[in-house]
């Protein structure tokens, strides 16, 4: 019985896509270890979703920024900033950017009526010349006072553990030049 190859090339073929796929995917460095850049100025549309796991919403907000050059290394942190700075008992911690990767704290005081310590929204995220995105998650480092809450303070635990698994979104696109 003779056998027929319906592809007499298709092993030549197969090496050729396996050896371009090996050139042609070749990994971009960590972002920590890129060439830092700064968005570019001009008009920014900036989204927010928030979710739990890969699950995320539609943006909550879509707003247009304009970035000046004057603006242009700190644009990420005040992308965070504007989200998450909630009150005056705020205030902002900028990490060292390293390439690429910036992150960052902003650490509120608890009401003091309420509880004692604080909560911090923690972010990082990535610099592009034409973008920019950054996720945060919150951390309860407060502690509720007897008799604040009509929570129990179990329940109240288990609340505040399952916020700290919510992730919220900040990405900023480049969509053309200020007006």
């Amino acid at each position: 019985m003779t056998m027929t190859r319906r592809f007499p090339y298709g092993h030549k073929l197969a090496a050729a896509l396996a050896g371009f796929s090996l050139c042609a995917c070749a990994e971009e460095p960590a972002p920590q270890e890129q060439t830092p850049v700064d968005p570019e100025p001009g008009l920014y549309e900036v989204s927010v979703s928030n979710g739990f796991g890969g699950a995320r919403s539609k943006s909550e907000k879509t707003v247009t920024t304009c970035l000046r050059e004057s603006g242009r290394a700190a644009f990420a942190h005040m992308l965070a900033e504007n989200y998450f700075l909630v009150s005056g008992a705020c205030r902002p911690e900028r990490l060292p950017r390293e390439g690429n990767a910036v992150a960052g704290e902003i650490i509120c005081a608890a009401d003091p009526r309420l509880a004692t310590g604080t909560n911090s929204f923690i972010y990082d995220g990535v610099v592009a010349a034409d973008s920019v995105s950054l996720e945060a998650r919150i951390k309860f480092d407060a502690t509720m006072k007897e008799g604040a809450s009509e929570i129990s303070p179990v329940q109240m635990k288990l609340a505040m553990k399952t916020l700290e698994q919510l992730r919220s979104l900040i990405d900023a696109k480049r969509i053309g030049e200020c007006r």
